[in-house]
């Protein structure tokens, strides 16, 4: 978005908080409501009604990781991964790994996140139930990294939300908001190397259909908690 078109935004919003209680007509949710009263098309803003305030993990993109072996999803799945759900023929990898504590992995290892600023490299270490390293193999180059980080939304907008009731309707007053830029790719970095941003890993396998057997990749997903959302971004209204 131009500057121009973020101008335009506000001053939509400004006109929405003179606008009082509005009639969903269809009882849209809060933020499906805005986005009509807004005729947002653009993908370089993410609006959210109400303060982030709350500890659910939200996904901010899924990256893949890369390494000597050509799939490592499924190197890892098989080499260090654990028989789920009664199933004693195909094992799933599924766990969380941050940068400032390991975290246990059922088949009784650690994960651990490394920020190598040397290597341009983000690595998965794993290590045994002793705490010693076994290997540094799995990584995110940077450059990979920063190609999904550009392509996230640039702009977040949280409106504050009333909601009332009336005649089976419902009807909401955005009463007041606020605007802000996502911060760089190295805040990006200096997140993950803080443990605020953590990766989840959801390799499972199909149970059944033509899949059967086969791996299902439910995402390598880069998360951050919703209250911690504003460490990504500067406040810029």
């Amino acid at each position: 978005m131009q500057k121009e078109e973020i101008s335009d935004l506000i001053f939509k919003l400004e006109r929405i908080k003179k606008m009082g209680y509005i009639d969903t007509l269809k009882n849209l949710g809060k933020e499906a409501t805005l986005h009509n009263l807004l005729e947002l098309n653009s993908n370089d803003v993410i609006i959210k009604c109400d303060d982030i305030n709350n500890s659910k993990y939200v996904t901010f993109f899924n990256a893949t990781p890369v390494g000597k072996d050509k799939n490592q999803i499924r190197r890892l799945k098989e080499k260090y991964g654990f028989y789920d759900n009664l199933d004693f023929k195909n094992k799933v990898f599924k766990s969380t790994a941050v940068s400032t504590f390991t975290t246990f992995i059922k088949s009784n290892y650690l994960l651990k996140l490394f920020v190598s600023y040397e290597d341009k490299r983000i690595y998965l270490q794993i290590y045994d139930k002793n705490y010693v390293l076994i290997e540094q193999k799995t990584y995110w180059p940077f450059e990979m990294l920063k190609s999904f980080y550009e392509k996230k939304a640039k702009y977040l907008f949280l409106v504050k939300t009333w909601v009332k009731e009336e005649k089976n309707s419902k009807y909401y007053k955005y009463y007041d908001f606020s605007g802000y830029q996502l911060k760089t790719f190295e805040e990006f970095l200096k997140l993950v190397e803080e443990g605020i941003i953590r990766v989840n890993f959801r390799v499972n396998v199909y149970n059944k259909g033509y899949k059967k057997n086969q791996i299902k990749d439910d995402g390598t997903s880069f998360e951050i908690q919703e209250i911690d959302l504003l460490k990504l971004y500067d406040k810029i209204y």
